[in-house]
């Protein structure tokens, strides 16, 4: 559900009802397909969640000077 639900195609497709209802889910029948959204939907909520392994050893700068405080460089 939530690989689709975040998927552009289904915001494409279903953006008329989207904007006057709630989501509704189209399941497929096609079980290499229901399994393939399930790991992505997976990989994508450890990604929201900051828990993705993928996420280890990254490392941000600020390519400014200052702590970004205020959105202002210092």
């Amino acid at each position: 559900m939530y690989a689709l639900l975040h998927s552009p195609a289904y915001h494409k497709r279903f953006a008329e009802f989207l904007r006057g209802d709630f989501p509704r889910l189209r399941l497929t029948t096609v079980h290499s397909l229901f399994s393939a959204l399930g790991r992505k939907g997976g990989e994508m909520v450890a990604l929201h969640l900051m828990e993705s392994p993928r996420l280890e050893g990254l490392m941000t700068t600020f390519p400014e000077k200052g702590n970004n405080a205020g959105g202002r460089v210092t």
